[in-house]
This record gives structure tokens, C-alpha cells and sequence, in this order.
């Protein structure tokens, strides 16, 4: 009987955080020890209700900052000549565009030609 309670009562935690829009705040009291059983019960409920609260805000908050990043539309294009060559490299990222570019250059050449000053970048 004791586990048909607990579960309708986790049951009724679940259920209740996902469609109730009311607002649990956590209220601190006077003294602890005059308190009853079921004023104890319901406080943990409050409390229950107000960490599941959280939780469901926090995933809403990730959620959020995940679809609201979105990269560069416009990628990066680094180029450098050298010995009459030209080398190139497109990215999202500036930073990983000019190092690419640099890396290309230094594997055909040596790398005292591809100089970071000689390379040009644009956001194409």
C-alpha cells in the first residue's frame, strides 16, 4: 500500500511541475520546532515543487542559448601569396581560417615566407 502511495505521489510531483503555472516560493517561518507532521509535508512539497520549478527553467534557459547561438553566416576567407602561389582558406571562424591559410602556405613553403602580417582576410 505504501508503494501505490509514493508512486501516485511522485506521479502527482510530475505531472503537476509540467502544467502548473502557479509560482512556488519558499517561505521561511519562525520556529522550527512547533511545526505539525502535515505542515512539515506540506513545506517539503513546496520545496519539491520549487527545485522541480528550477530544473524545468534551467533545460528552458539551455534550450534557449542553444537555439539563439547560431554561427557566422557569413564565413572567413584568408589568403597569402607566396612564390607566386596563392594559398586560401575559408571558415567559420576567422582564427581557424588564418591558421589554415598559414598552414597551407608553410606546407608548400617554408614557413619564414607565410608571415601572418602578409595574409589577408575578409568576411565573404
Amino acid at each position: 500500500m505504501k508503494k501505490i502511495l509514493i508512486v501516485g505521489y511522485c506521479l502527482t510531483l510530475i505531472t503537476a511541475s509540467g502544467f502548473s503555472d502557479e509560482i512556488y516560493r519558499i517561505q521561511t517561518r519562525g520556529r522550527q520546532k512547533d511545526c505539525s507532521i502535515s505542515e512539515i509535508n506540506r513545506r517539503l512539497y513546496e520545496l519539491e515543487m520549487t527545485v522541480i520549478q528550477l530544473q524545468n527553467k534551467i533545460v528552458q534557459l539551455e534550450q534557449e542559448k542553444k537555439q539563439s547561438f547560431q554561427p557566422q553566416s557569413n564565413p572567413w576567407t584568408c589568403h597569402i601569396q607566396s612564390f607566386g602561389k596563392t594559398f586560401a582558406s575559408t571558415n567559420d571562424s576567422k582564427s581557424k581560417a588564418l591558421s589554415e591559410v598559414l598552414e597551407k602556405c608553410s606546407e608548400a613553403s617554408s614557413a619564414v615566407h607565410c608571415r601572418e602580417s602578409a595574409v589577408s582576410c575578409g568576411d565573404d
